[in-house]
């Protein structure tokens, strides 16, 4: 248990650091652009200026606008994906050692299947809570597989299951981190991710530290 709790730290330590690298690499990217758009146009008039960002505004959208969201996307469902990898390896863990008797699903386990088998068996409810409401990790999860299956868009005929109504409430509860635009899209800031971070990283903590009493 020991190991599997320091190495999924250890895995959380390497997301922060490509987290920053890739932003540093973007903003990069950008500044390199910026600077040879400068040199370009020094000299021009407001009419060459106009008519040359005409000429290059997909490389501008593209470094400015899409890079950027689209490397947002990637790393929340980095980051949801790794936490529930490692959560749903813990359910596997402590049958493994005989701490709890049911055996897990053996296959496609997700966020709800692996609040419902540890409940039971960690005692009193883990203080703070992992699953609280103020993040929800399967409305989260919701959004990630939007961004992974279906480009990045919102998929309003997911209703049937309750879906798009649990999206916009975890959009509205973490007003200004995220939001879904007319056309569609969704946006993410880079608050979101440090957030989803923070919240993977405390939940991960707070049920190795009560899967371990099993363990006395």
């Amino acid at each position: 248990m020991g190991i599997h709790d320091q190495l999924t730290k250890f895995r959380f330590l390497e997301i922060e650091s490509f987290i920053h690298h890739s932003r540093e690499g973007m903003n990069a990217a950008w500044e390199e652009f910026s600077e040879r758009f400068d040199k370009t146009t020094t000299g021009w008039d407001e009419a060459e200026v106009a008519e040359y960002v005409d000429y290059v505004y997909d490389d501008i959208a593209m470094l400015r606008d899409e890079s950027p969201q689209l490397l947002r996307h990637a790393q929340c469902m980095i980051v949801y994906g790794t936490f529930e990898h490692a959560i749903v390896n813990l359910c596997r863990a402590l049958h493994r050692d005989k701490k709890i008797a049911t055996p897990p699903k053996p296959k496609n386990m997700y966020m709800d299947d692996v609040n419902g088998y540890l409940r039971p068996h960690l005692g009193k409810r883990p203080r703070p809570d992992p699953f609280s409401k103020d993040w929800q990790f399967h409305e989260f999860r919701i959004i990630r597989n939007w961004m992974a299956h279906n480009g990045g868009r919102v998929q309003k005929d997911s209703n049937s299951n309750g879906n798009w109504k649990q999206a916009n409430t975890f959009v509205r509860r973490n007003r200004g981190l995220i939001r879904f635009t007319e056309r569609g899209d969704i946006t993410v800031e880079d608050e979101l991710i440090r957030r989803a971070l923070e919240k993977a990283r405390d939940a991960s903590d707070t049920l190795h530290k009560a899967a371990r009493r099993l363990y006395r």
